[in-house]
């Protein structure tokens, strides 16, 4: 079994166990009380996007180097904090660059961006893989990985988007106010 294989494994099986787990909350949510019901409230820090992203595209060389995927970053310099749950942004990244990396072919490039303004951080990642059509991102049975992360952004109080067409690649972009105190 190659490095890429394992890697696939492995991926496979963490799917498979976020699957549990979010099914596992969902029953969870199901018991609540009707006054308890609402979406819970993110635990919400203060963390530097910009140092996040590029932590997330550390950790995905080794994925990206295995299918010679040209991983790129296009992070301002300076920091770009805001007010969220960190580690459900790393998820919803995670997710997005796996997706990114798995679904381009070998010989590729996947890039990460973040653009700031007074709406807060856009996060955008962008690859040159088939493209998908637009339509399963609006389906609201798409799949876990992509349910998760609308949820997350839900979360955050910000928006969630696809720009992409057959053999066009995909851009999947989200954008996060930058304070969630009020």
């Amino acid at each position: 079994m190659d490095e890429l294989e394992r890697l696939r494994q492995e991926l496979r099986k963490a799917r498979q166990e976020l699957a549990v787990q979010h099914e596992l909350l969902k029953k969870q949510e199901r018991r609540r009380s009707p006054t308890e019901a609402g979406r819970a409230a993110p635990v919400r820090t203060r963390f530097d996007m910009a140092a996040l992203a590029r932590q997330m595209l550390k950790g995905h060389e080794p994925m990206a180097s295995k299918k010679k995927i040209l991983l790129v970053g296009s992070i301002p310099p300076a920091a770009d904090l805001i007010w969220g749950e960190m580690e459900k942004v790393a998820h919803l990244l995670t997710n997005l660059l796996d997706n990114a990396i798995q679904y381009t072919p070998d010989g590729g490039r996947v890039t990460l961006s973040l653009i700031t303004s007074e709406a807060g951080v856009r996060v955008e990642v962008a690859d040159t893989g088939p493209g998908i059509d637009p339509k399963f991102f609006a389906n609201p049975e798409a799949g876990l990985g992509l349910s998760i992360a609308k949820e997350i952004v839900a979360l955050h109080r910000g928006q969630i988007g696809l720009e992409s067409g057959k053999g066009q690649g995909s851009r999947f972009f989200f954008l996060l106010p930058r304070d969630l105190r009020a």
